[in-house]
This record gives C-alpha cells, structure tokens and sequence, in this order.
C-alpha cells in the first residue's frame, strides 16, 4: 500500500515493451479476458518460446504518481480471474502483481492460420467481450489481423494459449491513456489501439514490427434512437436490498481511496458466461479514488454502475457506488467458499497527468511504417 506526499518529483516514466520514454511531467488495470479464460481450461497447453522485446522499467504505483490529472489521465491496470482455489489480491498489492506479470512470457495475439480454424475465431473474436478495453482493441484487431499475413499453426496457438494461461492466473497488465477524447489502450507488443472518434480515426501498431494501420471510421454525430423488435432478453435482478458498509480509507497508489463491500443475492433467470441460472451470492469490494473516470458515460454506463446485478455478465469497470469516479481496486466473488466460486479482480495503479506535451502517444512514432491492406 502506497503513502507518502505527491508533491515529490516524478521519475521519468519507460513503456514497458519499447524502453522508450512515456508520459513526461507530472504524473500520478480492469483487464479480463473472460472467454479465453473459459476457452483455456479445455484447451492443450504448450511451453511458449515466442521472442520479447526487451523488458523495461516496470509500472509503479508510487506516491510521487498522486497529483491530480488534468486535462488528461494515464494508468496500468491488472484484471485477472479468481477461481475458486485462488486468494484475491490485496489492497495495494499492484507493484508486486505488475512484477509478477512482468517475469511471464509476453502476452500476444494470436495470428489466425490461413482460412481461418475454429480455436483461432474464438480467441479472436473474445476479444469484444474483454471488459472495458473489449470495445477499444476488438476492432483493431480484428481489422488487423484480417488484412494481415494469415500463416500461424496448432503450434503457435497452443503457445499462445499456454501463456494466456499463465497471464490469466497472474493478471493481465494493460496501460490506458485518455486525452481530448482520445483513447490508447496497450494490450500486447503487437497491439496497441489508438481510437480518435472525434476525426473518425482508428490506429493499430505494432512495436514488434514497428509498423501501424490506419482505419477510418464514422466520427461522432448525433444519434437517436429506433424502436426494435427484437424480443427482451431477461435480465438478472436483485433478491431484496444489499447490505452495503463502509470500509475505512486507505491509501492505493498514492491517493485517499474510500471503500464499500456489498454483499447480497441475485437471480439469474439464464445462463451466462460466468453463472448458471438460479440465485447466485455476491461479495463485492469497492475501493473509489477522487478522480473522474474517463470511461464514463452518463447515457451508456448506468446499467453497469448497478451493484450486484451485472456481476453474471461480462463486467464493466464503472463503479457500483460512485459511478463516474474511477475505481482503484475491486474484486467481486460469486457464490464463495463454493467448489464453483468464481470471481474477478482489479487493480490500477501508476495514476498519472498527461497533457499536450503528451500528445504524440496518440500518434505511431516517427520510425513506423504504415502497412496497406493488400
């Protein structure tokens, strides 16, 4: 757990794939793969050999990290999925975890072989039900892969199922960064997505190869809504009003965080990724900083900022208790102390300022090349 007074300098910050400098001046995940993790449980494994990059100086949480972020926020997240003979991780515990995460072979994507393959489809296609960077990575990837060289084999994909195993059990290290309505989201050596809604761009590089893609899509514009007939699909619903107390402050990752646990059941009236149909318990703990949360929005994230409810589903990280404040940690466990219990974790640390002197990470750097769709 961080403490300390943040007005000390900051050290200069290094991506942790390319050794290059990142996120100058003053500076302060909730990552889950869930279909993977259910696609790896019946899936052989392999040792991976893949080649890495040189590692570089690793996300800290430091208190120097405190200052407030304005007009633009960083930081490092780890998701990770607790199965029912795993231990959440503590409170404050993400230097340690980045650590961890850091000495595992690297995470990448996996490269579809050509025409396709079944394994192949679904570990891609997973990616749009990650939560929260799902709907910023899936279509760059996807768009990136499909104009790619398709030549990957069983062996690769068992490679890369082997370390997703690895990295699902340790927790997956993701670093975002928001400014000006921009988004960058760094998921693996070969992707990172850089989305700008508001000139109708979408980037995706590649520091193992040093090369970027560039998409174009609809800018932002007035949207309205349509009647559809498409029948209500049932949604879960709370059996009578959770208990929610109070946990005393602490300090993550150099700021005053203060926390909620929420315990109560829910009914799931059919199957979900995560649960069966029929009343599930839910344990909840919620650790909230004084910081927007730049993923926020009023108009779509509301159905996920109800506590317990979504808990079944494919999670958001838009917080239970104070939506519209960024959560600093959280675990959620279904049905504990259960042979099926299930949980996920989140954990952001490396909370940092980013402003115009930053603007460049949401351009591919100056040696990249830019690939064509052949």
């Amino acid at each position: 757990m961080s403490t300390g007074k943040s007005a000390l300098p900051e050290p200069e910050k290094f991506d942790r794939w390319t050794a290059q400098p990142r996120f100058s001046g003053s500076a302060p995940t909730f990552f889950l793969i869930l279909v993977l993790a259910l696609f790896c449980d019946v899936s052989t494994a392999a040792s991976s050999a893949a080649d890495s990059p040189p590692r570089a100086a690793l996300p800290t949480s430091s208190p120097a990290s405190a200052a407030s972020p304005a007009p633009g926020i960083a930081f490092d997240e780890i998701a990770r999925v607790i199965k029912a003979d795993a231990t959440p991780p503590p409170v404050g515990s993400f230097d340690a975890d980045a650590a961890a995460i850091a000495a595992l072979p690297p995470l990448s994507l996996p490269t579809p072989p050509r025409g396709g393959g079944v394994g192949n489809m679904l570990a891609m296609g997973a990616l749009s039900l990650i939560p929260i960077v799902g709907g910023l990575v899936a279509g760059a990837a996807i768009r990136a892969h499909v104009a790619a060289e398709k030549a990957a084999h069983t062996k690769q994909r068992d490679e890369y199922l082997a370390v997703m195993t690895a990295h699902l059990k340790a927790g997956v290290l993701t670093s975002f960064a928001f400014y000006r309505g921009w988004s960058r989201v760094a998921l693996t050596p070969e992707l990172t997505a850089i989305e700008k809604p508001d000139q109708g761009l979408s980037l995706s590089l590649n520091y193992l190869t040093k090369t970027y893609r560039t998409f174009q899509t609809a800018p932002n514009v007035e949207t309205y809504t349509v009647q559809s007939s498409m029948p209500t699909v049932a949604q879960p619903t709370l059996e009578g009003a959770p208990r929610v107390e109070l946990l005393a402050p602490v300090t993550i990752a150099g700021r005053s965080a203060h926390g909620y646990r929420t315990t109560g059941a829910i009914n799931v009236p059919q199957i979900t990724p995560t649960c069966s149909a029929g009343q599930h318990q839910i344990v909840e703990v919620e650790y909230v900083g004084d910081l927007p949360d730049p993923q926020y929005n009023p108009s779509l994230s509301l159905a996920n900022s109800q506590p317990l409810v979504t808990e079944c589903d494919v999670p958001s990280s838009v917080s239970h208790r104070e939506p519209g404040r960024l959560v600093l940690y959280r675990v959620v466990m279904i049905d504990e102390g259960t042979p099926t219990a299930y949980g996920v974790a989140l954990e952001r640390g490396n909370i940092r300022s980013i402003g115009e002197q930053d603007a460049a990470l949401f351009q591919p750097p100056a040696d990249f090349k830019e690939t064509k769709e052949k």
